[in-house]
């Protein structure tokens, strides 16, 4: 069973390269814990290509941009998703043209401290490592970075070059999870979370959420 360790508050999951299945990982993570009674709060801070609310099925009109830009009210952007489920998300919203001085700014932080008083643990999606700094900026200001890589997919020197990225920022990675690994006949994220769980199976295909009804 997948618990929310108490001195995590809030985590970045991002990867070195676009599509290492970060966006999936976030939502099925995410399930798992609020599956296993956690109150959790997933958030797409990916501003540049947002995916989670699509894979979620839910709305991406109102979002993150919009509480940080337009004073949208916070309660309102949260969805709410699975029957039941102790688990909220707060979309992107619209596409703004300065992403990383969103996600770097006081508002942001004030809004994250808002998120992680409402739940035992809050969840980013955040934007890969080497094309664009967002991920490195996020990580400064939550708990921990979760790396994602995809077998086969991930070269090392990218994995490399990633966590050198965070050593810069004097940040580091709590957690990796290598993704579409066959094991027994079933596809899993292989993961090491050293202060959050390990061997998370999420079913037939990583490729997608759990089967949760939303």
């Amino acid at each position: 069973m997948l618990r929310a360790d108490r001195g995590l508050q809030s985590l970045v999951v991002s990867s070195a390269v676009a599509s290492e299945g970060k966006t999936v990982t976030v939502a099925n993570v995410g399930i798992s814990l609020a599956q296993a009674g956690d109150t959790v709060v997933l958030v797409d801070a990916d501003l540049r290509a947002p995916n989670l609310a699509l894979v979620l099925g839910l709305s991406s009109d109102a979002g993150l941009t919009d509480v940080l830009v337009d004073d949208f009210p916070l309660q309102q952007a949260l969805q709410a998703w699975g029957d039941g489920l102790p688990l909220e998300v707060l979309a992107s919203g619209r596409q703004p043209p300065n992403p990383s001085e969103l996600l770097g700014s006081q508002r942001f932080a004030s809004v994250l401290r808002l998120l992680t008083e409402r739940a035992d643990l809050v969840i980013l999606d955040a934007p890969a490592l080497l094309p664009v700094t967002d991920a490195a900026i996020l990580a400064r200001v939550t708990s921990g970075l979760i790396l994602v890589t995809r077998l086969r997919s991930t070269r090392s020197a990218q994995v490399q070059t990633a966590t050198q990225t965070l050593r810069a920022v004097e940040e580091g990675v709590v957690g990796i999870v290598l993704n579409r690994s066959r094991i027994r006949g079933a596809w899993r994220h292989r993961a090491s979370y050293p202060r959050l769980a390990r061997d998370v199976k999420v079913g037939a295909a990583a490729d997608r959420p759990l089967d949760v009804p939303s």
